[in-house]
């Protein structure tokens, strides 16, 4: 099987930007010999040896590995293998991190949230919601509903319900219920000037063997009508996550009023967990408990916000995805929510990334990545 992730895995050109020049990836040969191989070369190689092996060699200082030339690898026989002197290579000691392909999903699809063992993919327009199980690498069930077409302005083509964050609550509908509630964030209509939230309750069916779920339906338990949008909340475009520990509720935003158009800075927002109780539900600026712009790491630039995609929450930390490729950037950013501060900041466009991400969640110990119509990623930390 050939691993084009480990070009990223063991290169230095993947932390952040601070080893951007040629490395080289150090083979032990069982013939007593050791050798290199250049990165621009490594997706050459076909590989044999098993990803969760070769993820505990990421972090070593030299990263150096033990092999069979007839049985772990095979190199193109134009491929030159050169004797290796090298200095040591070593990663950087702040944003240490790699990704690697987890999964193949190829759904389309604009935002995603995850439970236990199950990964749900939700479409543009609120139009399906794909039920995927991480562990079997597979998806399982299909829902699908009417698309929303409805705009958020009669002379706009900018579609309501576009389904840019998707995040599971603490609450179950019912106690029987596999699932708690889901809670995926949507725009906001000129009319209101308030993004809202549309809350679904899941309702899957097991197969016949009871050892599997192959049937998905929802229902619509509730509408969170966030406060209307101003220059002093920055409620524009806002996204709403829930931290799983706690169940306070936060959005990050922007600020797209027609009075600063070009105030567009990255706001964080806290509300107290919101009662199931009512249908429909209307925040105003008097129930948040908690507000604050981020900034870059150097404390002195607002960090922009537009394309911000999905995240998640997980030990007081908000992870954020922002950006794709043909707007010029894409980054991962990872929010301190007990300093109030920005702490990771990472550009993945300028380490190589390719595609669009759609949002972060955990699974297991593992913090992955979907992506639009493309595999998912696996990201790795120190």
């Amino acid at each position: 099987m050939k691993r084009n992730f480990l070009i990223m895995m063991f290169l230095g050109g993947l932390t952040c930007g601070m080893y951007a020049q040629e490395k080289a990836m150090v083979f032990k040969r069982n013939n007593g010999k050791t050798v290199a191989v250049r990165s621009s070369e490594v997706d050459s190689i076909m590989f044999a040896k098993e990803s969760n092996l070769l993820k505990k060699l990421y972090w070593q200082d030299v990263v150096t590995l033990n092999i069979d030339d007839k049985v772990d690898l095979t190199c193109p026989a134009n491929l030159n293998l050169t004797p290796y002197s090298g200095e040591a290579i070593t990663l950087g000691k702040e944003n240490q991190y790699g990704y690697s392909v987890y999964a193949n999903n190829g759904y389309s699809h604009q935002s995603s949230a995850a439970y236990g063992k199950y990964l749900f993919m939700v479409k543009d327009k609120l139009a399906t919601i794909y039920m995927y199980n991480l562990e079997q690498k597979r998806n399982v069930a299909v829902c699908s509903m009417t698309p929303h077409t409805e705009t958020t302005s009669a002379s706009s083509s900018t579609v309501l319900y576009h389904c840019n964050q998707t995040t599971f609550g603490t609450v179950k509908y019912d106690e029987n219920d596999p699932f708690p509630l889901m809670y995926i964030s949507q725009r906001g209509p000129s009319s209101t000037g308030r993004c809202f939230i549309t809350v679904l309750r899941l309702i899957p069916t097991l197969n016949a063997a009871g050892t599997e779920y192959n049937a998905l339906k929802t229902e619509l338990v509730q509408t969170i009508h966030l406060p209307a949008m101003s220059f002093k909340n920055a409620m524009g475009n806002a996204n709403f996550t829930i931290d799983p520990q706690t169940g306070y509720c936060y959005t990050y935003s922007r600020n797209n009023s027609s009075s600063q158009s070009n105030y567009q800075h990255c706001r964080i927002t806290k509300f107290a967990p919101v009662d199931i109780s009512n249908p429909v539900v209307y925040l105003n600026d008097a129930d948040i408990l908690d507000s604050y712009e981020i900034f870059e790491l150097d404390g002195k630039t607002n960090i922009s916000a537009l394309n911000m995609q999905g995240g998640f929450i997980w030990d007081d930390k908000l992870y954020i995805s922002q950006g794709y490729p043909s707007c010029g950037f894409i980054y991962m950013r990872v929010v301190d929510l007990q300093q109030r501060k920005l702490v990771t900041d990472i550009d993945l466009l300028g380490d190589g990334f390719p595609i669009e991400p759609e949002g972060f969640f955990k699974y297991g110990n593992h913090i992955l990545m979907s992506c639009n119509g493309s595999p998912i990623y696996e990201i790795h930390f120190e």
